[in-house]
């Protein structure tokens, strides 16, 4: 996000681990479009009253995460729209196509929010040189067993851009 708003020239480039689905897709996805309209409707209408009332998005993780998984989102409205909402700051695919560096995605096979077509559109929505590391040996998403290898990747994709 940092790069993407502020196009800060001393970053050379970024290293994305485990990047997420688009938040809003994602949550329509779990919810159903009706629901998902019912409640940005909803959200939208608190932060429209200038309240911040709490809204609660109950929804089932779409694929790759198993069925029934399910999560439970209470926040405040104006935090919901800014990261749920159809015009999130969360849409990353959108919002890769502004980083003109290069960028080494990493994800892994066990990780709920990112499967392997999805890095690869991910990848393929940078602005710039783009490249991917998918751990099809049962990688979480937060890559914790995986640190070694991880490591080893981003110093040996760094090393390959230092001159």
């Amino acid at each position: 996000r940092y790069l993407v708003t502020s196009n800060d020239p001393r970053v050379s480039g970024m290293v994305y681990l485990a990047p997420t689905r688009d938040a809003g897709e994602r949550l329509e996805q779990g919810m159903g479009k009706e629901a998902y309209q019912a409640i940005v409707k909803e959200a939208q209408a608190i932060a429209d009253a200038g309240d911040n009332d709490i809204v609660i998005a109950e929804f089932d993780m779409a694929p790759p995460a198993p069925p029934g998984s399910s999560i439970v989102r209470p926040q405040t409205a104006t935090s919901f729209l800014s990261h749920w909402g159809p015009n999130a700051n969360t849409v990353h695919t959108k919002e890769m196509r502004k980083v003109k560096v290069p960028v080494l995605s990493i994800a892994g096979s066990e990780d709920p929010f990112v499967d392997e077509p999805f890095l690869k559109a991910f990848t393929r929505a940078a602005g710039g040189k783009a490249e991917y590391q998918y751990y099809d040996d049962g990688a979480p998403h937060s890559l914790v067993g995986w640190e070694d290898r991880t490591t080893a990747d981003i110093i040996g994709w760094v090393g390959e851009r230092v001159e």
